[in-house]
């Protein structure tokens, strides 16, 4: 048959004729022989030979060739689920055979499953032990029997091949290889046509003939995901402008709170954008009535706070106001745990201010600050909070009811009293010592003289605060905008504002286990009171500093990340594909990325987009725009 193949595109043999001197001229200007000795398209579409001698690949010309076939299918699949391999820097080439099957096979096979895990099911409720995947299994195959019976789905054999090619074997070993792990990562596994090498070159081939029949049943969804077709399209009804999508010239409308999670992480280098990115976000989201609290590193914010009359807290040694890490609030939301978790949150505090605290110092940390609560008449009961009023009166109606003063909060020197009663604690109590004096101690050991109550913007400026200090500020003002925003649960649900918390400088606070426990944590109740909590990081290494992978679960707890240019160094390059599931499109992307332009990514999809400054927030977001990242 090869043989054949090759004969067919042969070039034509030339004929060899004598030409006389006195004749050239004639034959030259009839232009038959000129014609003769031309090449044709036969002869260009001719193919190299090919050596299929060797059992696990063969050779056609200069190029080297091994032919994979998958197997083992996951259950479902992704949207666009091979794009990792079609965008690929691998020369390949991809087949994929499709014939349909009548829907009556199917049904069968799936009722013939049904019936049998039914019985399985059964036979371990009379044992008492169920793994529970016998009935999760049970119920994919009724919803896909349902599909198929109503039309819905239809069934297919599938065969799915990969021809890896390189110039030499050590290259085409690596690229079969990176192949592999590439559809590994999706739950599948590719495995050499070794010993059909003859049978594998047809099955590539655009002529319909697999010889192979290395099939998998799919169904029409599923063969829909295979295909690399997909929409970038980041779009919603309603929402914040983002700016251009590079992919289809369209707008880039989002709104983080119709999302399945409205948090959302922002990695970028200094100098990409991130700053008039989250400026003009959060400016948006203020014109449609959202409270908004952020944290300001470099006083980029400042200018923009006076503008939109909000209210910029500089944090120094100093400045007049100040915010106590004791302070102690409530809702009717939290009324049975609120305690114990300011008790959580102040041994956090201590943990980073010493660096770390063994079992024994965190059991006695923990007692003092209970006790210097009680000292003043705090506790787990959140009739505590408030003044003594004339409890004959009836119901207790927190509405009707006022809190007592912040002056009657303790501090932490109350609690450092406390600690004082344990000898063990002289340790530790010497290294905290730091931030009781009076450089650091003006700061937080203080009774809390500040009022949000009537401001919808607030900024806490932190620039001038010294590299010790700095994290231990972040969790207070973290807290102090926790107990601001928890309020929003005693509203009924209509009432509720939506809340804008941005944490710049976050990594400072994730690099060991405890910050990002912490971080972890507080990303989910920021979500539960009503509020979309934006972090940002320099680098996504920045996510895995801490040893239990809290880092990451604070990434995975978002439902947009937004990504501007890596540079050319591509620094966690491998990470963003791996944790983000990024191609090697996107990491050439961004390496090539300019100021403003990056990519956003959600739930549903991922564009490449460029910032579009909106003309009515350009006065306000670009004090420091694109220049003092």
């Amino acid at each position: 048959m090869i043989k054949k193949f090759q004969a067919l595109f042969k070039p034509q043999k030339k004929t060899t004729m004598r030409i006389d001197h006195e004749a050239s001229g004639v034959l030259l200007r009839d232009g038959e022989l000129f014609k003769k000795g031309l090449r044709t398209k036969r002869d260009y579409l001719a193919p190299h030979p090919v050596d299929f001698s060797p059992a696990t690949y063969r050779q056609v010309g200069n190029y080297y060739i091994k032919t994979l076939f998958t197997w083992k299918w996951p259950d479902k699949l992704d949207h666009v689920h091979l794009d990792d391999l079609f965008s690929m820097k691998v020369d390949n080439t991809i087949s994929m055979h499709q014939i349909p099957v009548n829907n009556d096979y199917f049904v069968k096979f799936l009722t013939k499953r049904i019936n049998a895990a039914a019985k399985e099911i059964k036979s371990q409720e009379k044992r008492n032990k169920s793994d529970g995947y016998t009935e999760h299994q049970k119920k994919q195959d009724e919803e896909l029997r349902s599909k198929l019976i109503s039309g819905k789905e239809n069934g297919f054999v599938v065969s799915f091949y990969i021809d890896v090619h390189a110039e030499t074997l050590d290259e085409l070993e690596k690229r079969v290889n990176e192949v592999q792990r590439t559809l590994g990562q999706k739950g599948m596994i590719a495995y050499n046509c070794d010993g059909q090498n003859e049978d594998a070159f047809y099955a590539v081939l655009p002529i319909m003939i697999d010889k192979l029949q290395q099939y998998q049943d799919m169904t029409t969804s599923n063969i829909a995901d295979l295909f690399p077709i997909a929409s970038s399209e980041l779009s919603m009804e309603s929402g914040v402008y983002y700016g251009t999508n590079l992919g289809d010239n369209s707008m880039i409308i989002l709104d983080r709170f119709k999302m399945k999670n409205p948090n959302a992480t922002i990695i970028a280098p200094s100098g990409g954008g991130k700053s008039t990115f989250t400026k003009q976000e959060h400016v948006s989201y203020w014109a449609m009535g959202a409270e908004v609290y952020a944290i300001d590193r470099d006083n980029e914010m400042r200018e923009l706070t006076k503008k939109v009359k909000g209210l910029y807290l500089d944090y120094s040694k100093q400045s007049e106001f100040r915010i106590n890490p004791c302070d102690l609030r409530a809702t009717q939301y939290d009324k049975d745990d609120f305690f114990d978790l300011k008790v959580s949150f102040l041994i956090t505090l201590y943990r980073k201010m010493a660096e770390g605290l063994t079992a024994r110092e965190r059991t006695l940390v923990s007692r003092s600050i209970r006790k210097a609560y009680e000292n003043k008449g705090f506790t787990k009961d959140i009739n505590s909070l408030y003044l003594q009023t004339d409890q004959s009166s009836g119901g207790i109606n927190l509405k009707n009811r006022k809190l007592r003063p912040l002056s009657d909060m303790i501090i932490l020197s109350d609690i450092d009293v406390c600690m004082s009663e344990y000898p063990e604690l002289q340790e530790l109590r010497d290294k905290v010592s730091f931030f009781m004096e009076d450089g650091p101690g003006k700061i937080i050991n203080a009774t809390s003289t500040v009022d949000i109550s009537n401001y919808e913007w607030v900024t806490f400026g932190v620039r001038n605060l010294s590299n010790e200090t700095r994290p231990i500020i972040l969790y207070t003002i973290l807290d102090f905008i926790e107990n601001k925003i928890k309020r929003n649960m005693d509203l009924p649900p209509t009432q509720r504002t939506k809340i804008m918390v941005y944490s710049d400088e976050t990594w400072s606070l994730i690099n060991n286990l405890d910050g990002a426990l912490y971080m972890y944590e507080y990303s989910k109740r920021c979500r539960k009171y009503g509020g979309a909590l934006t972090t940002v990081f320099q680098n996504i290494l920045d996510y895995e500093k801490d040893e239990g992978g809290y880092g990451l679960e604070i990434l995975n707890n978002t439902s947009m990340v937004v990504l501007f240019s890596i540079g050319e160094k591509a620094i966690g390059a491998d990470k963003l594909m791996d944790k983000l599931g990024v191609n090697e499109k996107v990491i050439q992307d961004l390496k090539r990325a300019d100021v403003g332009q990056g990519y956003i990514i959600t739930d549903k999809n991922r564009a490449e987009f460029k910032l579009e400054i909106i003309p009515e927030f350009r006065e306000i977001v670009t004090a420091s725009a694109f220049t003092d990242d």
